[in-house]
């Protein structure tokens, strides 16, 4: 099933036989699993990530090591009494270790990690920086989905390369990037992601409608809009469900979430569009300061001029505790929404 973050979960039929070695010797030519690693399973074995890679691992026949429940403090002692090679993350879980206190990460000796792969949502930039500043050149930024399995990995190489991309496509897996017209768009031109590889599902279970709509000529998609430059490199913009029209203009929560999370108070935000009479659509962000710190609108709209053009800037922030998310981390916006629908 999916995470169900714009709607409910949807069932995705897959006939895994289908895939073929062949496609793990391609992922192996981008991420170099090896027969001697040692895996450490910290994400749900219900979500892809977990029991995607213990599948690889498992086909190479590498050792696997399991958590019971994801917590970053076990998971460092893990990694250092195990000497684990790799691992596979959601983004909460990577900033939650990273987040420790640094005399808690310093008891730990985690210089046997050689890869960590990070998928399931935007992989902020300063996380990127965090992770290297502790682990080193281990992280692997993947992106993929239940529907299409790996798509793009964005290699320690590629992320020096080409910053905020999410690398190239993975051998073995075709990209188009389609306009609304679904008509293939040139480079650097913003367009509908849809991949074709060895792993697409199906379809949805008993939602024909919703398979039609992510079907194109025997590609998939997920909705996600992205941009190709000249070498290859795919950027995400945004889902293309969470874009918000304000007068008229697109805008893209994803990139006012980057700005602000660079914001050296904020933890995490969540950018959504709420009904407004003038403008159509207005922006609300939702904002989780980090622990120990206060924080006021003000500070965040001018900490927004520096880098966004006005009408990108929101017109309203909320103040909260923790926004909502789904088991495996990702934020749900659609209940930020439903939440602030009347307001």
């Amino acid at each position: 099933y999916t995470s169900g973050t714009t709607g409910k979960p949807k069932g995705a039929v897959r006939d895994a036989s289908k895939a073929g070695i062949g496609t793990l010797v391609e992922l192996l030519r981008i991420v170099p699993f090896r027969r001697d690693d040692r895996h450490l399973v910290a994400a749900p074995l219900y979500h892809a990530t977990g029991s995607g890679f213990l599948t690889v691992h498992v086909g190479l026949g590498s050792t696997i090591v399991m958590m019971d429940k994801f917590d970053p403090v076990e998971f460092l002692e893990i990694v250092d009494r195990e000497k684990i090679t790799t691992t596979a993350l959601v983004p909460t879980m990577l900033r939650s270790v990273l987040m420790l206190p640094e005399k808690v990460r310093s008891k730990y000796d985690v210089s046997s990690m050689r890869i960590i792969i990070c998928t399931g949502s935007a992989l902020p930039e300063k996380l990127k920086e965090e992770s290297r500043a502790y682990f080193g050149e281990v992280l692997y930024d993947l992106y993929g989905s239940t529907e299409m399995g790996w798509v793009t990995v964005a290699t320690p190489e590629a992320q020096r390369e080409k910053p905020g991309s999410i690398g190239k496509a993975v051998p073995g897996v075709d990209i188009v990037l389609l306009s609304e017209d679904r008509k293939i768009v040139g480079q650097g031109e913003l367009g509908e992601l849809y991949a074709k590889n060895k792993l697409l599902i199906e379809g949805y279970h008993k939602n024909d409608e919703a398979t039609r709509n992510s079907l194109w000529n025997g590609y998939f998609s997920v909705g996600d809009l992205a941009v190709r430059d000249e070498k290859g490199y795919i950027t995400l913009v945004d889902r293309k469900t969470d874009m918000v029209i304000s007068g008229g203009m697109n805008i893209y929560p994803a990139e006012i979430e980057l700005v602000l999370m660079g914001h050296p108070k904020v933890h995490e935000v969540g950018v959504i569009g709420i009904a407004d009479e003038h403008w159509g659509e207005a922006l609300l962000a939702c904002v989780v300061a980090k622990a120990g710190q206060s924080i006021t609108e003000d500070e965040l709209t001018d900490f927004c001029r520096k880098s966004l053009a006005g009408y990108k800037i929101p017109r309203r922030f909320e103040l909260l505790e923790e926004l909502p998310r789904n088991p495996t981390g990702k934020i749900l916006k659609k209940e930020l929404r439903a939440k602030y629908a009347a307001s």
